[in-house]
């Protein structure tokens, strides 16, 4: 029984990276991105440039996590003795991607 329950966190795993990878491509799309600098109520094109930048962040970041929590969904069903520390690093990684995509956001926001 606890096999299946590892078999089955681990497929969910490997399922909400594959959405956070497509939500990431889709982001990273010229369709989304063109969507995003061309509103007509922003009239500076630094700030569209600024929120094209802004679009591409969270593409990379919605893709990074992805492959990330399917990477860890293949090593929990492959690993499942590692379970405890395969979450610790990923919610280590996690926090600091996190951080990370807050200062190039707050630094985004100030130019």
């Amino acid at each position: 029984m606890e096999k299946m329950k590892v078999i089955i966190i681990g497929i969910a795993f490997i399922l909400v990276g594959i959405a956070f990878v497509a939500a990431g491509i889709y982001f990273l799309s010229d369709k989304y991105l063109s969507l995003l600098s061309d509103y007509r109520s922003i009239n500076d094109e630094r700030k569209r440039r600024s929120s094209r930048t802004l679009g591409k962040t969270c593409g990379y970041f919605s893709v990074l996590v992805g492959m990330l929590t399917i990477i860890c969904g293949f090593m929990m069903i492959l690993m499942p003795q590692i379970l405890i520390y395969l979450a610790l690093l990923y919610l280590t990684i996690l926090l600091v991607a996190t951080i990370f995509m807050t200062a190039i956001l707050r630094k985004t926001e100030a130019k």
